[in-house]
């Protein structure tokens, strides 16, 4: 605005001096002339008739100011075409004391706005504001700002310059949703970042439950944490729509121990209450307090349980039960059949032979089911003898009775016969 506001001037003056007839004296403090060449000028003299300033409209038709210091050293120099114009002296905008070469201050009212523009209209994408530092003879320094053919169309980027080469990805910004990448081009993260990220210095900490934003805290032996006396560090996962009195999110602390890491993690509520679950470490004797969910598979050379006392033990089936040995149409073996397979076998039906045990290992839940089987099998067998021996049984007392009405008869007809022969023997008598 101020270079805007110089040159009209100087067009004025410059127009005004052009149609001048006369020629004026060059003596003095002032001067006004127009020379052969067909140039005007209004010029300043100082005390030692050192030209300080001049306005001038030269031969080549354009206009140019420039000011000297008393040495007669050019420090301002306009000019509309031609030569670059510079300032060798700091310049000020809103201030009378610049400390830099460009210092530019509101003062104490209002803001101070520094406004680079390109592409007023939006008709050339190939016109974009840039702000280049540099160093070292330009061998090195920053690039920032926007630029279509180097970090894309609408995307604000930081590049750097290092032994004249340049790098274009340090920093990128995609202006159409905020997101950020550091080192490669945005995608659809907030923040992607290729490469390492070191933090340091976490937040303190006064108590576990009172923090809402996310972040890394440490703190030692503070309410809340997962055990006392320890010093704890851990990430906090906020909800979006945390505050101070908000704290739903999920946290995630690790106990300073150099032999036996353990780590914690628990989801919280509004009032950032939760319970602390403790995830098991690669080394040393392991110890669990409190529940133990596992979705998937449990692989160990060994797993001894001792001393086991609980008030319920509940095993989700999921499909693996027998009970359909009671269906009506399982065929059950016959015990003569089971006899002949243990002989040639040396184990029961449908069971894995201890070779195949040794070698896949043993499904407890596939095992727990077999074995039920077996149970249930067997109590089928219980149940068929039961009902035979009740049969033998029936028959044996059958029996009994025959051989009680036999005895019973046997005992009549020998009665009988002894009253015969007592009256045999009695005729004989007489």
């Amino acid at each position: 605005m101020k270079k805007l506001s110089t040159l009209i001037l100087m067009i004025v003056v410059c127009g005004a001096v052009w149609g001048q007839t006369n020629q004026y004296p060059t003596t003095g403090n002032v001067s006004i002339f127009q020379g052969a060449s067909g140039v005007r000028s209004y010029d300043v003299f100082n005390y030692n008739s050192t030209i300080v300033s001049r306005l001038e409209a030269a031969a080549d038709k354009s206009g140019q100011l420039w000011l000297k210091n008393a040495s007669g050293d050019v420090k301002v120099y306009f000019k509309t075409n031609g030569n670059p114009s510079y300032i060798m002296n700091n310049l000020g905008i809103g201030t009378s004391n610049p400390t830099g070469k460009l210092h530019v201050s509101s003062s104490t009212d209002g803001d101070a706005i520094f406004l680079l523009e390109a592409d007023t209209d939006n008709n050339n994408e190939s016109d974009n504001p840039m702000i280049q530092l540099r160093q070292d003879g330009g061998t090195l320094g920053i690039n920032m700002g926007f630029n279509e053919s180097v970090f894309g169309g609408n995307i604000f980027g930081i590049g750097r310059k290092y032994s004249n080469k340049e790098y274009n990805n340090v920093l990128l910004m995609n202006t159409a949703n905020g997101n950020i990448s550091i080192g490669k081009s945005p995608t659809n993260a907030k923040l992607e970042v290729a490469g390492n990220i070191i933090f340091d210095d976490p937040n303190k900490t006064d108590d576990w439950n009172l923090i809402w934003q996310c972040g890394f805290f440490e703190g030692h032996n503070k309410p809340n944490s997962p055990e006392a006396n320890q010093w704890y560090w851990g990430i906090n996962m906020g909800h979006g729509s945390n505050n101070p009195d908000y704290r739903y999110g999920g946290q995630i602390a690790i106990r300073n121990s150099s032999t036996t890491p353990t780590m914690y993690f628990r989801s919280r509520d509004k009032n950032g209450d939760g319970y602390w679950a403790k995830v098991l470490h690669n080394k040393g004797n392991q110890r669990i307090e409190g529940n133990l969910t596992i979705n998937g598979q449990i692989f160990s050379e060994e797993i001894e349980v001792k001393d086991i006392a609980a008030n319920n033990i509940t095993y989700t089936a999921s499909g693996n039960t027998a009970d359909f040995v009671f269906e009506d149409n399982y065929q059950l073996k016959d015990l003569t059949e089971v006899e002949a397979y243990i002989k040639a076998n040396k184990h029961l039906p449908e069971i894995p032979s201890a070779s195949e045990m040794e070698e896949a290992g043993v499904n407890l839940a596939e095992m727990n089911k077999l074995l039920l089987m077996k149970v249930e099998e067997l109590t089928l067998y219980s149940i068929e003898q039961e009902k035979k021996i009740e049969e033998r049984d029936e028959k044996v007392e059958s029996l009994e009775l025959k051989v009680e009405e036999l005895s019973e008869d046997r005992r009549r007809e020998t009665e009988e016969m002894k009253e015969r022969l007592a009256k045999l023997e009695a005729l004989f008598v007489e």
